[in-house]
Formats: C-alpha cells, structure tokens, sequence
C-alpha cells in the first residue's frame, strides 16, 4: 500500500485541521495509508523518502532548515508533492528552497472573497479531461510564479480591485517536476467547505494522483498515462521518437520510481513494459512500432 503524509497546521482561517480530515479521507478513498501529522518535523526524517506523497496544509508558519532540506531531498528523489492555496502556496514565507520545491509563492488576493472565473488551458491533459471553465468564488490568488511550470489552469484579472492588474492572466494550476519528483498545485481552496465545489475537489484529486504516480481513474475507468515521462523514455534503444511520445502520451502504465518495479526493454520493433522480477505486473502493455 502506497503511504502518504499530510503535515497541517500554520494560519487557522484557512481551517487547516478541518481539511487535513478531508484530504486523508480523499486518499484513503484511494488506497494509501495516510498519517497525519501537526508538526514539520517529519519533513526532517529520513523515513520521508519512504512515502509515495506529501501533502502540506501549512499557511505561513516556520520551517527549520534540516527540515526543507529534507523534504527537497525527499522529492528529488522521487516523493510527489500535491499542495493548494495557501497551504502550500504561502508556506514558509522566507524559505526560497521550498517556494523552488512548489514553483510558486502567493502575494496578494485582490478584493479578498469574490466570484472569478477559472479557465482550463490545457484541456488535453489528463489531469483537465471532462472539466471545462468554471465560475468560483474565493480568494482570486497572485502569485509569483516559475516560468518552467506546465499551466494547466489560469484566472484574468479584471482590475477592479487593483487597477493596475487589469487583463493579467495568473496561473491557478500547475505541474512541475522537481527532481525525480513531481510536484502539483492549485491556487483554489481557500476554506473546508471549497472541496464540495466539484472542480476544485477533482482537480485536487487527480493532482494528488498524478503525483503519487497512481492511476488516474474518471468515472470508473482509467485516462492518460500514469506515469512515464518523455525524459525517462531515453534509455531506449527503439531508434523512434515518435513512439516514445506515442508511449509517454497514451499508455497507462504505473513507473514506480522509487524502487524501479516497473522497467521498459525495447526491442527493434516492440516495446514491452514488465516488472524486473519477471513476474506478470498489472501495469504490463506491449506496443508495437508501425512505422
């Protein structure tokens, strides 16, 4: 069984207790062993690296520097990363390392509570599959931002609360890798009772998903790819690009890169992904090179 971490704590208005309930439920849902915590200080112990994903619900707050190291360490070798709103995107205001770990640091919420609309820009991604724009109504969050994130979802200012802001476009959802690690957040969530906003509470999961390196499961079945990343499919010796990002694109295949179970061979024709025992593996798929 797949063990995530919940940390929460920090600011009480953004009711981290009430939400850390909510997502260990939403994990345990799908299938991980969840221990919650209240304190950072696990972020420090080397039995982090043993963890399939960290969830932080920490507004501001202090982190020790054994502590962030730690946790980088953790994800770049491999430990995923989901976080939301101030959570994670406005933890630890004065460690630069974690705010390089998430790819964002929050700055103001113009006009605070208001309705905004979300725009879904990558509609093509697994993650955003079925769900279109939405109307929302929150904290409309600016942040500072790593240009290397993959955008998934965005929000334009009107101006009517900072003039000077009028037309900019800020991302709301994004994916990054840090590391080995893969790293999710959305800016959405202000407060427990946002996860019953349909939108946020599936992106949230699906993020969390993706990051875990799990299956993606929408309406009973599975989409996209769960794993492989393009990068990681340039051991092959299959001399086609275009299968690699056929494979990286389409197959659904679990790559558990903490203990590499699941192992890619290549012959001049065939890809064949299996697991290194030998053993039939559920996430097996044979694809074949038409070209």
């Amino acid at each position: 069984m797949r063990k995530a971490l919940i940390v929460w704590g920090g600011w009480a208005g953004h009711e981290p207790e009430q939400c850390s309930v909510i997502v260990r439920d939403l994990l345990e849902k799908e299938g991980f062993d969840v221990l919650v915590e209240q304190t950072t200080s696990m972020f420090a112990s080397p039995d982090l690296k043993d963890f399939s994903l960290i969830v932080p619900i920490v507004t501001m707050s202090k982190i020790e520097k054994e502590e962030v190291k730690g946790v980088a360490q953790a994800i770049e070798g491999g430990v995923g990363f989901a976080g939301y709103h101030g959570g994670a995107g406005d933890s630890f205001r004065d460690s630069t390392d974690y705010q390089f770990i998430v790819g964002g640091q929050w700055v103001a919420h113009p006009g605070n509570i208001i309705d905004y609309t979300v725009n879904i820009t990558r509609p093509d991604d697994p993650l955003m599959a079925g769900i279109t724009d939405f109307r929302y109504s929150s904290e409309q969050y600016y942040m500072h931002v790593d240009p290397s994130n993959d955008v998934l979802a965005t929000t334009t200012f009107t101006g009517e609360h900072a003039y000077w802001i009028d037309g900019v476009t800020m991302p709301v959802v994004w994916k990054r890798m840090y590391g080995k690690g893969r790293v999710f957040y959305s800016s959405l969530g202000h407060a427990a009772k946002e996860f019953d906003v349909p939108q946020m509470y599936e992106i949230f999961r699906r993020g969390a998903l993706w990051a875990a390196r799990q299956h993606l499961p929408q309406n009973g079945r599975d989409f996209g790819h769960g794993g492989l990343e393009v990068s990681e499919l340039n051991e092959l010796e299959h001399p086609c690009q275009h299968c690699r990002h056929i494979l990286a694109d389409h197959l659904d295949v679990i790559a558990e890169e903490g203990d590499k179970r699941v192992v890619i061979e290549a012959t001049e024709r065939e890809f064949l992904f299996a697991d290194r025992s030998g053993e039939p593996h559920p996430a097996q798929h044979t694809f074949e090179c038409n070209r």
